[in-house]
């Protein structure tokens, strides 16, 4: 299966960043399993990949193989919301989590996670908003933040079609320029 991004491995640390720098239960949107007591995290990516600028391709000779090598980067945005509970029932309030996994995003341990996986943070410095909802008669105090990360897009194509000589000829012999070619061989390696 091609997988020019390795999302697995970008979720897992965007996981473990959000879980330690909050010490909350943190889990990806949508997925199927329950809701978790609160307080608690969770994570969508809302947006993306987008391709940023021109994608570039090397070529690799693996002996008689020519491999065509892409790679470009892409720009995806994360959605990461705090549930913290009823309000006056909770010690901490939601905003208060996204404010410290945004000022943890600077933090050395977390900035190697994410160069391991290709990562970066492009964009933190959006507002952690409130979005407050009532449930029956109480108040659950809620946040969101969302933050965009660049990736890496990498592809390889084995056995790329190319061609080892070429054979031209030319009669093209008198005047200025002149191009003299009698059954020449180029290429290869």
């Amino acid at each position: 299966m091609i997988e020019p991004i390795q999302w697995r491995a970008i979720e897992n640390v965007i996981h473990f960043w959000m879980s330690e720098s909050t010490g909350l239960k943190t889990i990806w949107q949508n997925q199927d399993a329950p809701q978790p007591t609160w307080p608690y995290a969770t994570l969508n990516v809302i947006a993306g990949p987008l391709k940023v600028g021109q994608d570039g391709v090397r070529y690799e000779i693996d002996g008689d193989n020519l491999n065509a090598c892409y790679n470009g980067m892409r720009e995806f945005t994360v959605s990461c919301q705090v549930d913290g509970g009823p309000r006056g029932k909770c010690e901490t309030e939601a905003r208060e989590f996204l404010t410290a996994a945004q000022f943890a995003l600077g933090l050395p341990k977390y900035r190697d996670r994410f160069r391991e996986v290709e990562l970066s943070v492009v964009d933190d410095n959006g507002p952690v908003q409130s979005f407050d909802l009532v449930v029956g008669e109480t108040w659950i105090t809620r946040s969101t933040l969302d933050i965009r990360f660049y990736t890496a897009a990498n592809l390889i194509e084995t056995g790329a079609d190319w061609f080892n000589e070429v054979e031209i000829s030319s009669d093209m012999g008198t005047g200025n320029p002149s191009l003299e070619l009698d059954n020449e061989t180029f290429g290869g390696p």
